[in-house]
């Protein structure tokens, strides 16, 4: 941890980076790269030893996850995107496609996310030009519009 204060951005033309506690003296350090829009995730121990580390885009884990022992060898891996054949650009590619013509033109908010490991689906979220939240389903395997639906974001204090 001495190259990155807790709670401190540091930022370049390629990236950013965060790193904050998460309790118990283990950290979590955050990149996002730029040009992808990927983000990367790596937990620490209080030992600065790496427990994990994974990739999202937009709020989807994508790729695989790693989980490492005390010594920071690789133990584990999930891929996040068995059963995928529909990867997170082209998903992100056919909701904006769908919905483009929808969308805010300023703010349309969007978001990707996954469904569970068993349902093989992408969802891509985004603001229409009524600021109204919406909703578009994806088969994760072949691409095809499931639904589009409006959704209701409930907020709680």
């Amino acid at each position: 941890m001495t190259k990155y204060q807790l709670e401190k951005i540091y930022e370049n033309d390629s990236c950013s980076v965060i790193v904050l506690t998460m309790g118990e003296g283990e950290h979590t350090k955050y990149m996002y790269m730029r040009k992808s829009g990927i983000r990367k995730i790596m937990r620490y121990s209080s030992t600065n030893n790496i427990r994990y580390a994974f990739f999202q885009y937009s709020e989807a884990d994508i790729g695989p996850r790693y989980y490492f022992d005390e010594y920071g060898n690789i133990k584990d891996s999930i891929n996040t995107d068995v059963g995928y054949t529909i990867c997170w650009a082209q998903a992100w590619a056919i909701g904006k496609s769908y919905a483009k013509h929808k969308m805010h033109k300023t703010e349309p908010k969007l978001i990707l996310t996954k469904e569970d490991e068993e349902i093989i689906r992408w969802y891509f979220f985004y603001t229409n030009k009524k600021e109204e939240r919406q909703r578009i389903t994806i088969d994760g395997q072949t691409g095809q519009i499931l639904e589009e639906r409006r959704v209701v974001v409930i907020c709680s204090n």
